[in-house]
């Protein structure tokens, strides 16, 4: 049987250094990195520790999604570029950024891509 490594990247901050800590108390070899997922640089850079760190990445569940929660005619031009920065390039900076590092791998790894919707609000 492998090692579980445990890696997790939010659209949004964590809430500090506590949620690392209590990850590693369910599985002890997590990698804690704050990135902001619509920057390709934070992907990359995740893609690269990750593989330092572990040599390989398993599974990959590229999901992050945000949503603005008020009427659509509310929504100012930033409101709906943070959530296509989010959920459309978030998405894609991950495949881009794991995916040719997975296809590489010897062994079977899988990564899935869609946005969740009302992860987080503002």
């Amino acid at each position: 049987m492998h090692d579980l490594h445990l890696e997790r990247f939010l659209a949004e901050p964590p809430r500090g250094p506590a949620r690392a800590l209590a990850l590693r108390r369910k599985a002890p070899a997590v990698l804690a990195v704050e990135i902001d997922v619509a920057r390709p640089d934070d992907v990359e850079g995740l893609a690269r520790e990750t593989y330092a760190a572990f040599g390989a990445a398993h599974v990959l569940c590229n999901n992050a999604g945000v949503a603005v929660i008020k009427a659509a005619h509310e929504h100012s031009l930033a409101d709906g570029q943070w959530v296509i920065n989010v959920n459309l390039w978030g998405v894609i900076h991950g495949v881009r950024a794991f995916l040719p590092r997975l296809l590489k791998g010897v062994t079977r790894a899988r990564l899935t891509a869609r946005p969740e919707r009302n992860l987080s609000a503002h």
